[in-house]
């Protein structure tokens, strides 16, 4: 099993580095309401989808069973939006809190045809579900439909030091899960970094090929 696989987030207490987006998302999850979150970073493994898997969770959605959706926005039609919205997120799901959570990856990949859809159908004084709670990514929002935009409270992710120095704590305690006392290899601190923005995802990645090289040099 891949370690970002094996270690990802189970909850919102799993979620490092990025303070004011959980603050939001546990009053949230202990007081839910129908609102639609954008959270935004240019870096790719700063947490946003895994944050929008945690507020799932904390409302009891882990599955399309128990009220979880997920969807590339590069392959959410206009079809499979009035399919979703039109029924499907209408339902009442299996679950403590009966909302639903929706998670759009990549929101800057929407057609034009799906973001004047959504536009609509996220109108709190509209058709929004009442039981409805949505979560999408994004590189940036400025290039987003401004209309669209409107309908999300937006968040910024952080890529920098506090970012990595939490997640150093993180990397630390799988290291030690993984290996006991070994120390960890030299350098390890770099691991995840592009220029001064750091990547979780890169860094999990690294930490995985010196597992695998202290396996094959054993």
């Amino acid at each position: 099993m891949f370690l970002a696989d094996k270690y990802r987030p189970n909850g919102l207490a799993d979620i490092v580095g990025q303070p004011g987006p959980v603050r939001f998302m546990r009053n949230l999850a202990a007081n839910p309401q129908r609102c639609c979150l954008l959270f935004e970073s240019p870096v790719g493994g700063c947490g946003k989808t895994a944050s929008a898997h945690a507020l799932a969770a904390e409302l009891g959605c882990h599955d399309e069973f128990t009220g979880r959706w997920q969807f590339p926005c590069s392959e959410f039609t206009v079809d499979a939006a009035r399919e979703l919205f039109g029924r499907t997120l209408r339902l009442r799901w299996d679950n403590p809190s009966g909302f639903s959570v929706l998670i759009l990856e990549e929101m800057d990949w929407l057609s034009p045809q799906t973001a004047r859809f959504l536009k609509v159908a996220l109108d709190p004084a509209g058709s929004m579900p009442q039981r409805l709670i949505v979560c999408a990514t994004s590189n940036g929002a400025g290039g987003l439909d401004a209309a669209l935009l409107q309908r999300f409270r937006l968040f910024s992710f952080s890529s920098g030091p506090t970012f990595a120095a939490a997640c150093h704590e993180r990397l630390a305690a799988i290291w030690a899960a993984e290996c006991g006392d070994v120390d960890m290899p030299a350098g390890w601190q770099r691991w995840g970094f592009r220029g001064s923005d750091f990547s979780m995802r890169l860094a999990l990645a690294a930490l995985e090929d010196s597992l695998l090289g202290k396996a094959v040099a054993a």
